[in-house]
C-alpha cells in the first residue's frame, strides 16, 4: 500500500503564516500521520478488553487504545505547533492518601512502634495533561469511548478534590481549546 504525501511536512517561510493556516496544517500533518500509522506494525500484547480496545505500544510508550496513541500524536504537533505546552501523558493524581497507623510491637528486649498501611493510597491516572499557550490553563484530559460508573465517579472525586473537570475526549481529532 502506497500513501501519498501531497502536503510538505516542513514549512520554510513562516513569516506570512497566520495561526489559521498553521493549525490547519497541523491538521493535515495529523492526517497524514494517521495515514502511516495504519501501516505501522502495533505491537499487540494479546490483552482485549471488554469494551474491544487493544492495548498497543508505540515508540516505547504503551496505550489503552489505537486512538489513544493516535490521539498523543495529534497532540504532539500541536505542541509543535505552538498551540500548547508542557504535553505529559499517563499523569497520576491521588485521589485517596494512604491511611496508615503506628502499632508498639513488644520486642524481647525492648518495644518497638511500627508503621503500617492500613490503605493503600488510591489514584487517577490521566491519559493527557498539558497547558493551552493561549489562555494558561492546564488541562487534563482523558480520551474515552465509553464512560464507566467508575470512571465517573473518579471525575467527580477528581473536580471536588482539585478544583477542575476532566476533558473528556471521545475523537482523535478534537480542538484543545
Amino acid at each position: 500500500m502506497r500513501v501519498f504525501l501531497s502536503v510538505p511536512l516542513e514549512i520554510t517561510n513562516t513569516f506570512f503564516i497566520t495561526q489559521v493556516t498553521k493549525v490547519a496544517c497541523a491538521i493535515m500533518k495529523i492526517a497524514i500521520i494517521v495515514k502511516i500509522i495504519k501501516l505501522m506494525p502495533w505491537k499487540n500484547y494479546n490483552t482485549r478488553n471488554k469494551y474491544g480496545n487493544h492495548q498497543v505500544t508505540v515508540d516505547g510508550v504503551r496505550y489503552d487504545s489505537k486512538d489513544e496513541s493516535l490521539r498523543h500524536a495529534f497532540l504532539k504537533i500541536l505542541e509543535q505547533a505552538g498551540d500548547i505546552t508542557n504535553l505529559r501523558y499517563h499523569v497520576n493524581f491521588e485521589l485517596i492518601p494512604a491511611i496508615t497507623r503506628e502499632e508498639i510491637v513488644h520486642l524481647k528486649t525492648k518495644d518497638k512502634v511500627v508503621t503500617k498501611t492500613v490503605q493503600t493510597a488510591r489514584y487517577y491516572e490521566a491519559d493527557f495533561v498539558y497547558t493551552v499557550t493561549k489562555t494558561g490553563e492546564e488541562i487534563v484530559e482523558d480520551f474515552k469511548g465509553f464512560e464507566t460508573d467508575l470512571f465517573k465517579f473518579k471525575a467527580a472525586l477528581f473536580f471536588y478534590i482539585y478544583k477542575k473537570p476532566i476533558r473528556i475526549v471521545k475523537h482523535v481529532n478534537e480542538d484543545v481549546y
